[in-house]
């Protein structure tokens, strides 16, 4: 139906934010669901509660008012009414719909057709017109034949009389653009001229012809009313032989001088109060998520990125993980509370870290003088080293006096940092609680324990990170510490600098460099990176602005960047760490509690893979924050745990990465594959996004952050991924699928469900935690040589697949007793024994 002009699309759909209420009346014919939320809906001076999954039909031109009880998001599909008159005729002014009236299973199968529609017309690029249309009129056929409520007659008429009045007005209605006649219609119809005439005489009080032209009017004021036709051109497509006719028509039937209609159209003002969501992957991962719509994304035209990858199952290396190797912990004060251990032992006992790196350490360290001389009282730090051991974590230790709340973002909460500022006399007792301390850990752990252990000493700056200690003034401090390390055991182990990645890497090289010759060298040499460089210069003392830095891959081109300057200064045979890095830097935004960091977690593990030792995540718990809304259970802190120990979708990133093999199949963009030792191969795809630059630290929090943590980001389309794993053992694989979605595993979510309520009883909170899980699918596979694996992820999404090899044994399957790899240094291949 392209033949009229018109500022109406024919089909479209849209998503709304809701989170305010509005009255709003369009010029389209639409179907409203509600994919997330509550709201009151009142239409017609009667009330509709909907809340998920519910859908209502909104006639053209009904002005409407919406009362949101809790934030929402709402999808219209939306029909032009003349392509509604073309379609089912002037039933569509008979349209009914609530699926909440409906039976489920009724109600679920509409709205995956109302899904189906949308994933088209939701496109960015130009639609498939046919695709959408064929939808549309699948979608058109169920409307039909379930939502038409025609209104009972007045007539009173039997049932014979009844059918031939309907197959009357279906046929004016489907040929009214035509000329129609008595006679000819009476022809087809099968009935005689005189019969029909006084048939319609009897039992619509009027003539064959006002009929007709009642019919052609009625479709004429659509016209009229939502296309910019001229009325001449109307009169034609309505069946008028001329605008004559048509305007004598119209004055006969509405009493009203056609110009005069068209006057007062021009008056009637429509509102439109809805946010729209113009972000097209936005809009996909809302319908996918919310609606379960199951329909593969990369049927549809430009609407997802497609990646298609083979790999040959049986090239192994062995894995030297570095995302495990460090987990930083927090203060050496918050060990005091017995939630957070509680936090850290379940950490070690899902995931299992090798250090916890902690900082203030000294601290912690009492001196007393007395008349008898100095004596030190260490026993609050050997509580906590105590209790890192207990839980097998080795402790790495931070020894200097860097400010802790550099990762705060409320100016109020920057600790009272004199201490950082009077650096001599930190020096003066670092020097001083050094030799004691270091001797007393010998005493209680040994030697050989204590080796173990790893020291860092970081370069120094101000708070706000724009300015650094002088390369040689550290180079100097570093000699001194380290003389002490060197003279209780040449075994210790110190490192540093904690080259601030804010800064340009010249300064890294001039460290470097301050080393050649010195007596004294880093054991490891240490950075720490978080994806923000300055904006603007900070005049204030703690003013901090900051902008997003505009690649994901900025972490692993630093890294790259000073492997090359440690190799120039041959510290290449030493071990490089990345002692602090995380998504966000600072606490306090919202963000830190959806997908966005797993994600983050997975791709910087993944994608630096082999170019460092290690990578600490910062931060083991939320417990190790404070905030100034204590009632609140998410606050935005950048920890694996929430406060209340719920794991977030950060802490599950880890659990997938433990998932994976000890070798090494093939890695790549989005995705890498190991093996284990006995046949089972694990798949591990992500899908990180990048954050848009106005959600920098300066701009941390907002409602629409906390409603939709989503805006946050750049545009993306969906990832449409295959895997083709070839020359795989022939056999049974069960094959496992782990999935960290905006639904599972995304706590953030969870409590959207709660309507982000602070005071959370103590029963929500285990209910939240027992929510707040990955799904997980197994299904039993038979495989000769290959499988493929195909999935499709939304940004901020990941999955891992575990396919596990069983041998038949009679009519079930077995785990394999062994299945390892055979001349795996001459070929590179494995069988199953």
């Amino acid at each position: 139906m392209e033949h009229f002009i018109s500022d109406i699309p024919l089909i479209c759909s849209h998503m709304y934010h809701l989170h305010e209420d509005s009255s709003n009346r369009h010029r389209d014919c639409r179907f409203i669901t509600i994919l997330r939320g509550k709201i009151i809906l009142t239409l017609n001076n009667r009330k509709y509660l909907l809340e998920k999954d519910n859908t209502l039909y909104i006639p053209c031109d009904q002005t409407y008012h919406v009362e949101v009880l809790n934030a929402a998001i709402l999808l219209c599909v939306c029909f032009h009414p003349l392509f509604l008159l073309e379609t089912i005729g002037f039933d569509y002014k008979y349209i009914v719909y609530n699926s909440s009236a409906e039976h489920i299973d009724t109600a679920r199968a509409f709205n995956q057709q109302i899904a189906s529609l949308a994933a088209i017309s939701l496109q960015q690029a130009e639609p498939n017109k046919l695709l959408v249309r064929a939808r549309a009129y699948s979608l058109l056929d169920s409307i039909s034949r379930t939502c038409i409520v025609v209104p009972d007659s007045d007539l009173l008429l039997g049932e014979k009389q009844h059918a031939k009045l309907l197959q009357l007005q279906h046929y004016i209605s489907n040929n009214y653009q035509h000329s129609l006649s008595l006679s000819e219609t009476a022809g087809i119809l099968d009935y005689t001229p005189q019969y029909l005439s006084n048939f319609i005489k009897k039992n619509l009080h009027i003539t064959f012809a006002d009929y007709v032209n009642q019919i052609r009017s009625e479709a004429a004021i659509l016209y009229l009313k939502y296309t910019e036709e001229p009325p001449v051109r109307i009169a034609g497509l309505c069946g008028f032989s001329n605008i004559t006719m048509f305007e004598k028509t119209f004055l006969d039937i509405h009493h009203m001088k056609l110009t005069e209609y068209i006057r007062s159209l021009s008056t009637q003002p429509l509102d439109d109060k809805l946010i729209e969501v113009t972000d097209f992957s936005l809009s996909l991962n809302y319908l996918y998520t919310y609606m379960n719509y199951t329909e593969n994304v990369s049927t549809f035209s430009n609407s997802a990125k497609i990646r298609k990858v083979s790999v040959n199952g049986t090239r192994t290396s062995e894995l030297d993980s570095n995302w495990n190797v460090l987990i930083n912990v927090g203060k050496a004060s918050d060990f005091i509370r017995p939630s957070f251990r509680q936090h850290l032992t379940r950490m070690q006992q899902d995931i299992f870290f090798h250090y916890g790196r902690f900082t203030e350490c000294m601290s912690l360290s009492v001196i007393h003088n007395s008349k008898e001389g100095v004596t030190y009282d260490f026993s609050k730090i050997f509580d906590v080293t105590d209790f890192l051991l207990s839980i097998h974590l080795k402790p790495f230790i931070d020894i200097d006096n860097k400010p802790f709340d550099i990762y705060r973002v409320d100016p109020e909460a920057w600790n009272d940092y004199r201490t950082f500022a009077d650096v001599e006399h930190y020096d003066s007792f670092l020097l001083e609680i050094l030799p004691p301390f270091l001797n007393a850990c010998v005493s209680r752990y040994g030697f050989d324990e204590l080796c173990t252990w790893k020291f860092e000493l970081w370069r120094r700056y101000n708070p706000d990170q724009t300015s650094l200690e002088p390369a040689a003034k550290y180079v100097s401090r570093f000699q001194e510490i380290a003389s002490i390390f060197k003279n209780v055991d040449s075994n210790l182990c110190l490192g540093g600098p904690g080259f601030n990645s804010f800064q340009d890497s010249s300064n890294f090289a001039q460290i470097l460099s301050g080393f050649q010759g010195k007596e004294y060298c880093p054991d490891f040499i240490s950075a720490y990176f978080f994806p923000f460089v300055h904006s603007t210069p900070s005049p204030a003392p703690h003013s901090v602005s900051y902008r997003v830095t505009s690649s994901v891959n900025d972490m692993a081109m630093k890294i790259s960047e000073l492997n090359h300057i440690i190799a120039q200064y041959h510290f290449e045979n030493r071990p490089f760490y990345i002692t602090e890095y995380t998504s966000y830097m600072l606490s306090n935004n919202y963000i830190n509690d959806s997908s966005y960091p797993a994600t983050y977690i997975l791709s910087q593990s993944i994608e630096n893979y082999g170019k460092v030792n290690g990578l600490g995540y910062w931060l083991a718990s939320d417990a190790s924050l404070d905030h100034k809304i204590s009632a609140s259970p998410f606050f935005g802190g950048n920890g694996l745990f929430s406060r209340d120990g719920i794991c977030k979708p950060s802490y599950y990133a880890f659990s997938l990465l433990k998932g994976l093999g000890q070798y090494l199949v093939s890695q790549g963009d989005n995705y890498i594959v190991t093996a284990t030792e006995d046949g089972h191969i694990q798949v591990l795809i992500y899908y990180h996004s990048s954050i848009i630059e106005q959600h920098s630290v300066t701009d941390p929090q907002g409602e629409n952050l906390l409603y939709y943590p989503h805006s946050a980001f750049e545009e993306q389309l969906p990832l449409d991924f295959q895997i083709d794993l070839k020359q795989l053992h022939p056999g049974h694989y069960n094959v496992k699928e782990i999935s960290l979605d905006l639904n599972h595993g995304n706590v953030l979510n969870i409590w959207g469900e709660f309507d982000f309520i602070n005071n959370i009883r103590p029963e929500d909170i285990l209910y939240m935690r027992q929510l707040s899980r990955p799904s997980i699918h197994i299904r039993l596979e038979e495989v000769e040589d290959y499988i493929t694996l195909h999935t499709t992820l939304n940004p901020n999404e990941a999955k891992l697949f575990e396919l596990e090899l069983y041998y038949q044994k009679g009519d079930s399957y077995v785990y394999p007793r062994s299945a390892i790899y055979k001349n795996k240094q001459q070929n590179d291949t494995y069988n199953q024994y």
